[in-house]
């Protein structure tokens, strides 16, 4: 494959998960999806699947009725069935949630054709789970196991909203889905459900096209693209300092559930330590846009002292009050700029 050469190929589900396994760089935000988004998902499936079904030149012919498009995805594959999410890990989590929720109710029903086909798609080898991201391991195990997962303090936002939606998935398909229409649906997702996939050259091109695609539509949040921007310029740290940005999310998520804290900190903590006094614009932008500020920023006037911007934190002097900054590590390529 020649240097930036993108190549693309539509995968149904059965192709998509069986025999790969998928992870995430580091520069990736957590998994966000909220109630909304996973209900609209699972409503246009289950809608599409009706269409489908209720067609009986389709049942007597399945092949030929018309896909579901999931829409794309962007990745690199550093070796044979080993790939690395650019985008698309909302989709893949969740549905990766739906087939677990899917086999539950397989098993619960006595339906060993469905559990096969569901669990070639969920596991790689029959203990690693096919979307392997470390965080999850514990949720998804616990689903996997039909046992309730106990969030603790210092669970990450993701892995108690991975709990949410699962439950929430799982109440779902029983409003949706009769249940001798669990197999047939499982069948219709699999082999009729699309997605195309967008090949990166490697990881640099991958990060390049994550930035182009996210940047011009603002569907990731500041945070995310500020984060994505300090880890594609650290260099040999960044897996220490991916490590102290899940520490600081983590405590400004425990006991507040609130998925603006990290923003509000973080530009707090712009404006206090970063932001020269009256650099009006400076602070309309940090405000505003602080994902395009600080890779614009210019290198600070001589003798200004030289602010450390990544900070670990603890909580604020009240359960209610701001977090404050601890005692930050500087780290040795923290300002270097693109």
């Amino acid at each position: 494959m020649g240097a930036d050469e993108i190549r693309s190929q539509g995968f149904n589900l059965n192709e998509l998960f069986r025999d790969v396994t998928y992870e995430i760089d580091y520069y990736q935000r957590d998994y966000t999806w909220g109630e909304e988004e996973v209900r609209t998902l699972l409503r246009d499936l289950c809608d599409s699947f009706r269409n489908w079904s209720g067609d009986s030149a389709y049942r007597r012919r399945p092949h030929t009725a018309p896909q579901y498009f999931l829409g794309p995805f962007v990745y690199h594959e550093p070796s044979r069935n080993r790939r690395y999410l650019v985008d698309g890990q909302q989709r893949f989590v969740t549905l990766h949630l739906l087939f677990l929720q899917l086999r539950l109710w397989a098993q619960e029903a006595g339906d060993p054709q469905t559990v096969d086909q569901l669990n070639r798609v969920i596991t790689t080898d029959g203990k690693h789970f096919c979307v392997g991201i470390t965080d999850h391991d514990p949720v998804l195990r616990a689903i996997s196991e039909g046992r309730k997962y106990e969030t603790g303090a210092g669970d990450s936002l993701s892995r108690r909203n991975l709990w949410a939606r699962g439950q929430q998935i799982e109440s779902q398909l029983v409003e949706e889905l009769d249940a001798e229409e669990l197999h047939p649906f499982t069948e219709w997702l699999l082999k009729r459900v699309v997605l195309v996939g967008i090949r990166a050259a490697g990881p640099d091109h991958g990060y390049r096209m994550f930035e182009t695609m996210n940047d011009r539509g603002a569907r990731l949040t500041a945070v995310d693209l500020l984060k994505s921007h300090l880890l594609s310029n650290v260099g040999a740290g960044e897996e220490q300092l991916n490590t102290q940005w899940q520490e600081m999310l983590r405590e400004l998520s425990t006991d507040r559930d609130d998925p603006q804290a990290a923003s509000r900190f973080i530009k707090a903590y712009l404006l206090a330590r970063c932001v020269r006094e009256g650099h009006d614009e400076d602070r309309r932008q940090v405000t505003t846009n602080l994902n395009v500020w600080v890779p614009q920023r210019r290198p600070p006037r001589p003798g200004h002292r030289t602010p450390r911007p990544f900070p670990h934190v603890r909580a604020g002097p009240s359960e209610d009050g701001p977090p404050v900054p601890a005692h930050p590590r500087r780290h040795p390529h923290a300002e270097e700029g693109r």
